[in-house]
Formats: structure tokens, C-alpha cells, sequence
């Protein structure tokens, strides 16, 4: 599911409020095996977001539920512009994941 980046809103939106909090919420189911594939490529490079000195609140646009052949998931959440959580761990941003998944939804 996702939503405008330029959605104005009053609180901070999280991956669990994301439903809820943001007005004209879609969603789309995406098969595509060669997206499929770059997108679990780009995912395995996260790294846990460990600057404790410069704390960082992401206000979610994308939540991404990756569902496995193996029957396990993972859930993604991304700002619009930055910020990203992976299975409600906080990582480092990965700029060409994010262009690549905003590229197969928008």
C-alpha cells in the first residue's frame, strides 16, 4: 500500500497507521518475477541504522508486505523521500531500492 509523498499531514504517519492515517491509500499486488527479484537483491543490502546520536523518525508513504515461496514475509515501510523499516527495525536508507519501488508503483 502507498501514498502520496506530498500528502500533508499532522502527525507523523507509522507503518502500522498507515492505512488509517493517510488519505487515498492504494494498493497493488505485484507478480512481476524480474522486480521481484531486484527488489529481494536490494532489500539483503540493508543495514540496521545504528547513528544513536542523530535519532530519526520516518513518516511512512510505502508499506510493502514480501511475501515468500517459504511462507515467511517481511514487511517494508519507506518515507516518501527517506527513512526505512524493515521488519519494525529501523535501516539505513537505500536510495535505489527506493527508486526502484516507487518506480513499479507510481
Amino acid at each position: 500500500m502507498y501514498g502520496s509523498d506530498e500528502a500533508t499531514v499532522i502527525i507523523p504517519i507509522t507503518c502500522s497507521s498507515i492505512e488509517y492515517n493517510l488519505v487515498e491509500v492504494k494498493r497493488k499486488d505485484i507478480k512481476n518475477k524480474a522486480f521481484l527479484n531486484a527488489l529481494e537483491t536490494e532489500m539483503r543490502k540493508l543495514e540496521p541504522y545504528e547513528k544513536v546520536d542523530l535519532p530519526r523518525d520516518v513518516d511512512v508513504r510505502i508499506k510493502l508486505i514480501v511475501d515468500y515461496k517459504d511462507e515467511t514475509s517481511d514487511t517494508l515501510c519507506l518515507g516518501g523521500f527517506y527513512g526505512t523499516i524493515l521488519n519494525g527495525n529501523l535501516m539505513e536508507d537505500n536510495p535505489k531500492l527506493l527508486d526502484l519501488i516507487k518506480s513499479k508503483i507510481y
